[in-house]
């Protein structure tokens, strides 16, 4: 219930970690492996994605989006196809919840029944939201 560790559409629980493979920010040519983590910082989370093809050097930003739009520049520019590079990378823009992993219903859901969850007054509306549709889908209705 921390400010700064929820929005309304979601909730950051320090700790978090998931792993994603993507295209490498080193060699475009070939995919490697994403460790997307949430850590506390004085007080405030931090993003943090390292790639395992530069792990001495990862990626933090205060939010998702901002860490993972550094990663697909990197990308981008690496492929040197301007035009499509382009567009790949802005179609990919703000995609930094995906990234993490934090998009993912069930992930959402695990979430959601963190304990003290119940008191970020921002996401409780999608909480309650998303606990009713799981019960609608148990009984047969969604």
């Amino acid at each position: 219930s921390k400010p700064g560790f929820h929005d309304r559409d979601c909730v950051y629980p320090v700790g978090f970690k998931t792993t994603r493979k993507h295209l490498s920010m080193v060699d475009p040519s070939s995919k490697c492996l994403y460790e997307s983590e949430i850590l506390e910082v004085d007080g405030k989370p931090v993003f943090r994605v390292t790639c395992e093809h530069d792990n001495d050097n990862p990626i933090e930003d205060s939010n998702p989006n901002g860490a993972w739009s550094v990663i697909l520049e990197r990308i981008s520019s690496l492929t040197r196809r301007s035009s499509r590079a382009s567009a790949a990378g802005s179609a990919q823009e703000g995609k930094g919840l995906e990234m993490f992993g934090l998009t993912n219903d069930k992930v959402k859901k695990l979430l959601f029944d963190l304990p003290g969850v119940n008191a970020c007054k921002q996401l409780r509306q999608n909480i309650s939201a998303s606990r009713g549709m799981a019960k609608a889908e148990k009984e047969g209705r969604a």
